[in-house]
């Protein structure tokens, strides 16, 4: 456990210049359960992937916990500023440089396992939707190979003049129970659906 303790903290401190620089608000509400972090965008581990805005993040109460049924479950909003323009092979580029490059940091190596990413995607007039499956390498606990199962949305806020990609991640797929532990998370402001 201790080691896990560690990586979480090394996790942390990878953000925390990003985290002290945002100035950025909320837009998830969520129960005390579920740990907050914001990061700043372009992201550090990831700067193949350069949109500017925010990272909204909530981790499930046992997302560090190799045992809990709510391992590695966690979700997080994309706040840009600009609309992003993907398709499918964009969208699967983008995971892949994220977890890579998130592992790489969290690791310190360089040899890990490549990410491999599948998705479904249903683009509608202004957004998209997306399904499917990450594969990589888990370094901060179990330091393995891991499947996670994702959805991911857009949503256009006029309001506040933003665009949201919000992701749902689990080793569990989303025909278990828990995914409807992701209702506890809302958005804060007012989107398009």
């Amino acid at each position: 456990m201790r080691k896990s303790s560690l990586f979480l903290l090394l996790f942390l401190c990878l953000h925390l210049a990003h985290a002290q620089e945002s100035k950025h608000e909320t837009v998830l509400s969520a129960p005390d359960t579920w740990r907050p972090e914001i990061i700043n965008m372009p992201l550090g581990f990831a700067p193949s992937i350069t949109y500017k805005g925010f990272e909204d993040i909530r981790f499930a109460q046992g997302w560090s916990d190799t045992t809990a049924s709510d391992y590695f479950t966690y979700t997080f909003v994309w706040v840009l500023d600009k609309a992003p323009k993907l398709d499918q092979m964009q969208f699967e580029s983008h995971m892949r440089a994220y977890f890579d490059g998130l592992m790489t940091a969290v690791s310190g190596r360089d040899d890990l396992p490549k990410t491999q990413a599948s998705f479904r995607f249903a683009k509608a007039k202004k957004d998209f939707g997306a399904v499917g499956q990450i594969t990589f390498y888990e370094a901060f606990f179990k330091k393995s190979v891991i499947t996670l199962h994702v959805t991911a949305e857009s949503k256009h806020c006029p309001e506040q003049k933003k665009h949201l990609v919000w992701f749902r991640l689990s080793p569990q797929d989303q025909k278990d129970p828990l995914w409807k532990k992701f209702d506890e998370v809302q958005l804060k402001i007012g989107c398009d659906k």
